[in-house]
């Protein structure tokens, strides 16, 4: 249940938003979890240094009301390592994972901010680290366009949630994305849902890239990689051409707008190839493995009331739910009670109906009160019901008898006798436990003196046990 009441509090609107030194890029997703929706892209060249602010107003300029927006730093500017960890439970992989990176990192593990992707069973863990001077930057850049991320993530990662989230059934090989932008390439391979290797290379060059996939086959040499993706807003037909020859693979354009709803007509390959990384943010940052990866956390996490607003309506929400369960399931409870009285009694004043039919007025509530009332009358008519017993009346034991079988639903009496202060009960019951219940509740009674079970076995026709008591009762 608290699941789906996640679900309904994430966010609806999400903007994926990736800047560098040249352009700003974003697309507005809506429904990012469920089955989501292209709303808008918008691209926006910035100025010189010297000129005014380039993201001012930049999402209300394009029209983009998100409820949650999402950026990246670029590979480039994050430490990617690997480390094996013998812990399997993510509370203490939490904990402990900084202090793992640390003797791996050139920067005081005081400087920066790690997180990391789940552990996937005998592999190493990839913990991405980025210095807080970087994610301090960043944040302050967008803050001068009025924008403030929720979530910053890496580019690189972005493009492996997008993969993730296209592509539900994993591959029986590899796929490669190559992802190349003006500063240089970002190598990906992902085995099923795994990804399996990160790599920043300088420039475009095919032989780097193909030396970078032969490294992985050499670590990998029973997985084939069966294509290569290509994106970024270097790529064109004539790098891809270069690498496939260089590669000998099927190296593809990516278009990965060609697999989500929107209404934006033909989107054209290089434009796809522009926008992969903020649609990627937009809606691979959903995608299982990257859920909670978010490197705003520590002293950048967000503490204003805007972000504790989800955090109450859905505390709050989860109250009412389990408050609306409590009071159902109490009035449910109720009317199954109600219903069983009404039943219970209709069911009395039948039988004190059809015992007493000479009774003219039957009082709703009083019938065994009535019924009482009859017994004693009857009594006083038949004094030979007295002379049946030396010491106190037959009706006693039957009024023991039945106070005390009555809980027992799985109880039958074949046979009551009575002689004297003798008292003979046979009957059946559901199973050896329940014989042992009744006789020590007659037991407790304190109206017999001695009870003894005289035979009990297992009746194959009917597959209930036959019992036999001989009770003695008070003086």
């Amino acid at each position: 249940m608290l699941d789906v009441l996640k679900e309904i509090f994430l966010p609806k609107v999400v903007v994926g938003l990736q800047a560098d030194r040249y352009t700003v890029r974003a697309v507005q997703l809506s429904n990012p979890l469920g089955s989501p929706v292209i709303e808008r892209i918008a691209v926006h060249d910035l100025p010189d240094e010297e000129s005014s602010p380039g993201l001012e107003s930049f999402l209300e300029k394009q029209k983009m009301s998100p409820e949650l927006v999402i950026t990246c730093i670029p590979a480039a500017a994050a430490l990617i390592r690997e480390v094996s960890i013998p812990f399997d439970s993510p509370k203490k992989l939490d904990r402990i994972i900084k202090y793992q990176v640390e003797p791996l990192l050139p920067y005081p593990v005081e400087a920066v901010i790690v997180d990391h992707l789940p552990a996937a069973p005998e592999r190493p863990i990839l913990t991405i680290a980025v210095q807080k001077e970087t994610i301090s930057s960043c944040i302050e850049e967008l803050r001068k366009g009025k924008i403030e991320p929720g979530v910053v993530s890496v580019d690189g990662l972005a493009l492996y949630g997008l993969y993730l989230r296209l592509h539900r059934e994993p591959s029986a090989g590899a796929v490669s994305i190559v992802h190349v932008e003006r500063e240089g390439s970002l190598v990906l391979v992902i085995e099923g849902r795994t990804l399996a290797l990160i790599r920043l290379l300088k420039g475009e060059q095919p032989s780097e890239i193909r030396q970078t996939l032969d490294l992985y086959k050499v670590k990998n040499p029973t997985l084939n990689i069966e294509r290569v993706l290509l994106t970024g807003s270097g790529a064109d037909d004539h790098v891809a051409m270069e690498l496939h020859k260089e590669t000998a693979l099927d190296v593809v354009p990516w278009r990965p707008f060609d697999q989500i709803r929107h209404n934006l007509g033909e989107i054209d390959t290089r434009t796809q190839a522009l926008f992969a990384v903020p649609l990627g943010l937009a809606m691979g940052s959903f995608a299982g493995p990257l859920r909670d990866f978010n490197l705003r956390r520590e002293e950048f996490a967000l503490g204003s009331t805007s972000n504790l607003k989800g955090s109450i309506i859905y505390a709050a929400a989860s109250a009412l739910m389990l408050m609306a369960l409590f009071t159902f399931t109490t009035f449910h409870s109720l009317y199954i009670s109600q219903k069983c009285y009404s039943r219970l009694r209709s069911e009395i004043h039948s039988i004190f109906k059809a015992a007493c039919p000479d009774v003219p007025n039957i009082i709703k509530g009083m019938e065994l009160e009535q019924m009482r009332q009859k017994i004693l009358e009857g009594t006083k008519e038949h004094k030979w019901l007295q002379t049946l017993t030396e010491r106190g009346p037959v009706l006693d034991v039957l009024l023991v008898l039945t106070r005390n079988l009555s809980p027992f639903k799985d109880v039958k009496l074949d046979n009551v006798s009575v002689e004297g202060n003798r008292v003979d009960l046979d009957g059946r019951a559901s199973s050896f436990q329940t014989v042992d219940n009744l006789k020590g509740v007659l037991e407790r009674s304190g109206f017999f003196t001695q009870i003894k079970l005289v035979g009990a076995k297992m009746d194959n026709r009917d597959k209930m046990v036959r019992f036999n008591f001989v009770m003695e009762r008070q003086a």
